[in-house]
């Protein structure tokens, strides 16, 4: 019988369930799982050439964040098994909610994993406390700018207010975007970094976490100014098009190049690591 065995509490895994998992999990689930925490663990493990701990990470972590309804259509490829002096004997896997509940509980230790819950917890503290301190900057930073902007806009007389109000109307409307999409980025996001934006936003943090821009709030008016001027072909004011504005613009303005380009590497590491159907084997017991 080809199987995978795990030594914590007699659940193993058939190696096959690992393509059953990348054609079935949800898009968002799955750059969920792979960008997270844990995406650091099997990066490492792919990096050092060991299949078994990435294989034994990834079914782990997946797991973690399955429903019991989701887990159900590949309970099949799980088994409990005895060990006595001479053999192993595998049976099939008797799924039940509180089983399901148990295995995600002590997920790491059932597949032997080298992810520890204290090390998992501790970072992603850190995180959150640099996390809402440089959100908070950064916030502050664009409700300046958005001020300074309007002031700038007040003294203007009638006539020139009439004649700038595609300009007050976009980048008022760009710099209540960028606050807004600031306010909803949270820790998860900044460690997931699934979409296009979110990576902008994630680099942005780190910019203002290693070298605080000189003048912030500046930056945020005259980038957004800048979108107003080139708004014929790129961002218009309404829309929701927050990658084109950040990686045009903000990324441009907040030099944030030297930050996007490790989680670009990341991403294709990362893209690489991952088994192909072509290379699942089984393991024999």
């Amino acid at each position: 019988m080809k199987q995978k065995q795990i030594k914590a509490i007699n659940v193993g895994y058939y190696e096959s369930v690992i393509p059953e998992i990348i054609e079935n999990i949800d898009p968002d689930t799955f750059y969920h799982l792979m960008g997270r925490s844990s995406g650091e663990w099997l990066l490492e493990a792919a990096k050092s050439n060991n299949r078994a701990e990435f294989q034994n990470i990834f079914v782990s972590e997946a797991v973690k964040n399955m429903s019991y309804s989701e887990f159900k259509t590949i309970a099949h490829y799980f088994f409990s098994y005895q060990q006595t002096s001479e053999e192993i004997i595998a049976s099939p896997l008797e799924v039940t909610n509180n089983l399901f509940n148990k295995i995600q509980q002590d997920a790491n230790e059932i597949f032997n994993t080298t992810i520890t819950e204290e090390e998992t917890e501790k970072n992603m503290d850190i995180l959150a406390t640099n996390f809402e301190s440089i959100q908070n900057q950064i916030l502050e930073e664009l409700r300046k700018a958005q001020s300074d902007f309007k002031q700038s806009m007040i003294k203007k007389n009638p006539t020139e207010i009439f004649d700038y109000a595609s300009k007050i109307l976009y980048v008022s409307d760009a710099l209540f975007e960028l606050e807004h999409f600031v306010e909803e980025f949270t820790p998860e996001d900044y460690q997931d970094r699934s979409y296009s934006y979110e990576k902008q936003l994630g680099a942005l943090f780190e910019r203002y976490d290693s070298d605080s821009p000189e003048n912030g709030s500046e930056t945020f008016m005259v980038a957004a100014e800048r979108a107003w001027y080139d708004s014929s072909v790129n961002y218009e004011v309404g829309s929701d098009d927050k990658a084109n504005f950040m990686e045009n613009y903000i990324a441009d303005y907040f030099g944030l190049s030297p930050y996007l380009k490790p989680q670009e590497t990341k991403d294709v590491e990362m893209t690489n690591a991952v088994p192909q159907h072509s290379q699942s084997k089984s393991h024999s017991i």
